[in-house]
């Protein structure tokens, strides 16, 4: 149970890794919709994790009962044709697949990562996004075969 570990809810560092899933965000990736505020999102996530929570890293699947934003992840076979896949640099250090001129998909998923925090004797929240659990960034195979979508082109929802 979460109770038995320092867990830290809103982790400085953590809360500006949040933002970058907030609607209006440069970061390319799944967005929550505009409205939900970044604190209500990690209470949420909290209590859903609090009783399975094991001190290990894992990443929670979490269904919600309403649109709690969009996957920004696809798979290149699902690009329609005519879209331009093209490279772009994430967090200044990993090349990633990004498409544009297609919208993100509205999903009811939520991804919750939490762990302990690397060099610390804490645990947190490594990530929350809504949509599908992606692996790290370093797993070169699942990301040569998916691109971010980068719909910041297109009109607000």
């Amino acid at each position: 149970m979460i109770e038995d570990y320092n867990f830290v809810k809103y982790d400085v560092e953590f809360m500006d890794h949040l933002a970058r899933h907030i609607r209006g965000s440069e970061t390319v990736g799944s967005t929550f919709r505009g409205e939900l505020d970044p604190k209500d999102i990690v209470d949420y996530a909290f209590e859903k994790i609090r009783r399975p929570y094991s001190g290990e890293k894992k990443a929670f699947e979490i269904s919600v009962p309403f649109a709690v934003g969009y996957d920004g992840v696809i798979h290149l076979s699902k690009v329609p044709r005519g879209i331009e896949v093209r490279k772009l640099v994430r967090d200044g250090r990993h090349e990633v697949n990004v498409v544009s001129g297609i919208r993100k998909i509205p999903t009811r998923n939520l991804v919750v990562v939490a762990g302990p925090m690397e060099g610390t004797e804490k645990h947190g929240f490594l990530s929350i996004y809504p949509g599908q659990a992606c692996p790290p960034m370093e797993n070169r195979e699942f990301w040569e075969r998916h691109a971010f979508i980068d719909d910041s082109t297109q009109e607000s929802r």
